[in-house]
């Protein structure tokens, strides 16, 4: 639909397969203006069994944007599959469940986005960013800041852990570990930068909170230095490598500083004969392209 006097125009579409359809609606409020070079406001939303997003803001041919972003959803199974792409496996706790997010978006002339106001919901953990996403010639670089609620295992989840790992006599642990090859190319897919905090990370009892951390990837080897952590009343620092040049390598070096013993020895070895607090350090170095042979090179 067309207003010849203001040049706004609204269309409307549905993409259908398997019985359920996405429904998709743009409005601009000058098409003249946008096809001449200038700038016109932009609306554009689309709706699906599960999931509705949202865009106001402007635009111009550049191509370039800005404005408001918003999204919930409890199901992408229908864009997915109209895209083509498999719906991945999210565990709970990280958008299993639903998926939320809110942001003010920019997408500059120069290929630039950046991401301001962030608020991302993946079930009940909720995630605060700034980001940019800069074009380069190698690779794309992404730098920022990421400020992380609990990001905790819930307990269906840790159930599934426990039913893979354990003490019985299931196949894993008849089979060692995977020969699989690693495959690390995901390392080299951008270059970053990033400060990233957490309230708490783990799973049940064992839980490292008050994280405070950065993140360094550069041409496929990422770097996380853990500069404060606390971990059962103690205090966890450390530095952490994934190599991807020329084979994988890890490497993790950390220190633990008066630990509550009694607890983390109960979380971590189900043993409560001992008391008091205790401080330790470890470097490990592992080589190898499969997990098989990377765990006999430690």
């Amino acid at each position: 639909m067309t207003d010849p006097e203001s040049g706004a125009i609204a269309v409307n579409a549905a993409l259908s397969q398997a019985g359920e359809t996405l429904e998709i609606m743009l409005a601009l409020a000058d098409l003249d203006a946008l096809l001449g070079g200038s700038i016109s406001g932009l609306e554009l939303s689309a709706n699906w069994p599960g999931g509705q997003a949202d865009f106001t803001g402007r635009a111009d041919l550049a191509p370039a944007f800005d404005g408001q972003l918003a999204l919930d959803a409890t199901s992408f199974d229908l864009p997915l599959a109209l895209a083509g792409v498999a719906a991945p496996e999210l565990p709970a706790g990280l958008g299993r469940d639903r998926v939320s997010l809110a942001s003010q978006i920019t997408l500059a002339p120069e290929g630039s986005i950046h991401l301001r106001d962030t608020d991302l919901g993946l079930d009940g953990t909720s995630i605060r960013a700034d980001l940019d996403l800069l074009p380069r010639e190698a690779r794309p670089f992404l730098r920022g800041n990421l400020a992380l609620g609990s990001v905790l295992m819930s307990s269906d989840e840790e159930a599934a852990e426990g039913s893979r790992g354990g003490s019985g006599t299931g196949g894993d642990a008849i089979a060692g570990w995977p020969t699989a090859p690693i495959d690390a190319s995901g390392l080299f897919a951008l270059d970053a930068e990033l400060a990233m905090t957490a309230e708490a990370l783990g799973a049940g009892a064992v839980q490292i909170r008050d994280v405070v951390s950065t993140l360094r990837l550069e041409n496929g080897r990422a770097v996380l230095d853990l500069s404060q952590a606390r971990l059962f009343d103690g205090a966890l620092s450390g530095q952490f490598v994934a190599n991807g040049r020329g084979g994988f390598s890890t490497r993790a070096a950390a220190q633990i500083s008066d630990v509550a013993l009694g607890p983390a020895l109960t979380a971590l070895a189900d043993f409560d004969r001992l008391e008091g607090t205790g401080s330790a350090s470890f470097s490990l170095l592992g080589v190898g392209d499969s997990l098989d042979v990377l765990m006999r090179s430690l």
